[in-house]
């Protein structure tokens, strides 16, 4: 999640947000529990501090916020109704499920990319070999990401099948819940004032794009210089072209460049970077927002989503999840988009350049065309039909308050989860499946011939000098990591106890006083155990 004051913005981050203050603010008022992973040596969390920041306190609604280490020692502790992953680690929650739980939950989890190549074997293949269930689900944020899902689900468990002679496939639901929009600070009526702050002339009808300046990931921007360039400006309506957003300096270049080539350079301004609270200020801005998208990592599009809100019509690619946004002739304009089938040498090639196969996605997106001239007809007829932009801006309002508000949103998640947890109610469970499960590591069995010795049963224990100390109150143990590695401070005491009252004892014996002294199973106990020869505090006969 952006933190304040951050320069950069992407969707992923905003709908995170968004839908954790949605369910906070508008859900049922059953508590919530978050799990975050702080640092090993300072106990600090980012996570944590923003949460705290995000959820002011409800008076019929608590927010439980836990180091996620409770989550290994004590997890049938937490009754959970539901799991829900914002980053759609479905694979994670599941396999903690199978090894920990003695209940059946439904898991959930957010869907914001689909096409990086290394998901396919990272993400998806793990995700198909796990021990998932009916009332597990993926929420969806377009119907247009949902096919995709689908058929990305369905390439790998075909693939698989072909390879391996066995079929795995998603037993549980693809859900379609669109994005929140914030129709509080994106509204209509400020725009002077919004003009204002960001240093636009009053005067100029402004076309405008939000977002990351990027071809590489977002959108080539050079098409909408030409059908720029190509409107046809009265001396009332001057249109200016604003491009507003993160993005790599070279990619600015490359745009006012472009723009100097046509003769257009004067009428193209940027705003770079651009901080997240500044972008509703931007659309208030707006005479008419814009969006050429031709990107696969789209998956929804939350800036026309905020036009809509504020009032602005929109003028778009025909493109994934933005055609489920924008309705065409009452909200906005889709402009058509083509494609045909010629991504084989992109397709060998993928992860030759970086992980997240970037360079592959800009290939890919350059083959991704726009009816250019329909682009410019649509922007013509705004730039000349004062009234059709006001019908359009109040049509675009009234479609993000009733469909995309985050009282609707939040209403459409609790119906999810209410009806997956009677799915689970009805779904027989098979706890302690995972346990043997493949990705369940042996650290012991596959590395046990890395040390010089393993310690028998009948070893014998006893406490070494500095333990005796420590014991005795005239030193402390020394300065550990107790935040992340399961080993808690007092309880390393009380084992130093143990072992100090007992005397030279069988590593056999000391294991079981351990076990019933911290009510933990056997292994745990010989792992506290060792931290103690670890830092001295015991010494070890074989």
């Amino acid at each position: 999640m952006p933190a304040p004051g951050e320069l950069s913005v992407y969707g992923r981050d905003v709908a995170v947000r968004g839908l954790l203050e949605t369910v906070w603010r508008y859900g049922p008022g059953s508590p919530c529990d978050f799990f975050c992973t702080p640092d090993p040596v300072s106990g600090e969390s980012r996570a944590r501090d923003l949460l705290r920041q995000m959820l002011p306190t409800r008076p019929n609604r608590s927010a439980r916020i836990h180091d996620a280490s409770l989550l290994r020692d004590r997890f049938n502790e937490f009754d959970f109704a539901v799991w829900h992953d914002f980053d759609c680690d479905m694979q994670m929650a599941a396999a903690m499920r199978a090894r920990l739980s003695g209940r059946l939950f439904p898991i959930t989890s957010l869907v914001h990319v689909l096409s990086y190549a290394g998901l396919l074997g990272g993400w998806v293949l793990p995700l198909l070999l796990e021990r998932l269930y009916p009332c597990d689900a993926f929420i969806c944020p377009t119907e247009s990401c949902k096919t995709a899902l689908r058929n990305l689900l369905a390439h790998v468990s075909e693939r698989f099948a072909q390879g391996f002679g066995c079929r795995r496939e998603f037993p549980g639901e693809l859900a379609v819940i669109p994005f929140r929009v914030d129709t509080e600070l994106f509204r209509p009526g400020r725009r002077a004032e919004a003009r204002e702050a960001l240093g636009i002339p009053q005067d100029r009808f402004v076309i405008g794009w939000v977002g990351r300046i990027s071809p590489v990931d977002k959108a080539d921007l050079v098409p909408l210089l030409r059908v720029f360039a190509g409107l046809r400006a009265t001396e009332v309506t001057k249109p200016l072209l604003l491009l507003a957003g993160s993005g790599a300096g070279p990619f600015q270049h490359a745009i006012m460049r472009c723009a100097s080539d046509m003769g257009i350079a004067k009428d193209v301004q940027i705003i770079s970077p651009l901080p997240p609270e500044k972008r509703a200020d931007v659309h208030a801005a707006l005479d008419v927002f814009t969006s050429p998208a031709d990107n696969l990592q789209e998956t929804a599009g939350l800036t026309p989503m905020e036009a809509l809100a504020s009032g602005v019509p929109q003028v778009v690619s025909d493109w994934d999840g933005y055609r489920e946004t924008v309705l065409h002739g009452k909200t906005g304009f889709l402009i058509p988009t083509l494609w045909a089938r010629c991504d084989a040498e992109i397709a060998l090639r993928t992860g030759l350049y970086d992980g997240h196969n970037l360079l592959d996605h800009f290939a890919l997106a350059q083959t991704v065309a726009m009816d250019v001239e329909a682009y410019r007809l649509a922007l013509q007829t705004l730039l000349d039909n004062e009234d059709l932009r006001l019908q359009m801006g109040d049509a675009s309002r009234r479609r993000a308050s009733e469909n995309f508000s985050g009282e609707r949103i939040a209403g459409l998640h609790e119906d999810l989860w209410d009806h997956l947890c009677e799915v689970a109610g009805h779904t027989p469970f098979e706890p302690g499946l995972g346990k043997a499960h493949y990705d369940v590591p042996a650290y012991f069995d596959v590395f046990r011939s890395y040390p010089t010795k393993t310690i028998p049963g009948h070893a014998v224990l006893a406490t070494a000098s500095a333990g005796a100390d420590v014991a005795r109150g005239a030193s402390r143990l020394p300065f550990y990591y107790d935040v992340a590695a399961g080993f808690a401070r007092a309880d390393l005491e009380v084992v130093l106890q143990i072992v100090t009252a007992e005397g030279a004892q069988s590593f056999e014996k000391l294991t079981r006083l351990v076990t019933g002294a911290l009510r933990v199973s056997e292994s745990s106990a010989r792992g506290h155990l060792l931290w103690l020869l670890k830092y001295g505090m015991a010494e070890c006969r074989l």
